[in-house]
């Protein structure tokens, strides 16, 4: 399992939109991944098995300001939870998603 980079930014958009009807909407989505990567609000992990990638999972990170009882500024909004139709039920969003909420908690 590894952290996602710029070029996997295609990778997360074909997740996201995984239909056919959907392809227009890939490229933008791509877009604004590799954007938010790199400008930090997007944090997310590739499980790899077998030469591919079986699943995935991101977090947007919004600057919601500090609440009563937290100073923490930050909250994370889970995204892009994806799994591959031969691994479902088999643990891996599981796991994708306890990896991408420890650096979430961090912030």
């Amino acid at each position: 399992m590894g952290p996602v980079t710029p070029a996997d930014a295609a990778t997360i958009a074909a997740h996201r939109y995984p239909d056919a009807r959907d392809l227009p909407e890939r490229p933008v989505y791509a877009a604004w991944v590799e954007s938010a990567l790199q400008d930090g609000p997007y944090l997310g992990f590739l499980l790899e098995g077998g030469g591919e990638v079986i699943a995935g999972a991101g977090v947007t990170l919004l600057h919601w300001g500090p609440t009563r009882g937290d100073p923490k500024p930050w909250r994370a909004r889970v995204v892009n939870v994806w799994t591959h139709p031969d691994w479902r039920r088999a643990g891996p969003a599981r796991r994708t998603g306890r990896w991408v909420s420890r650096p979430a908690r961090t912030r």
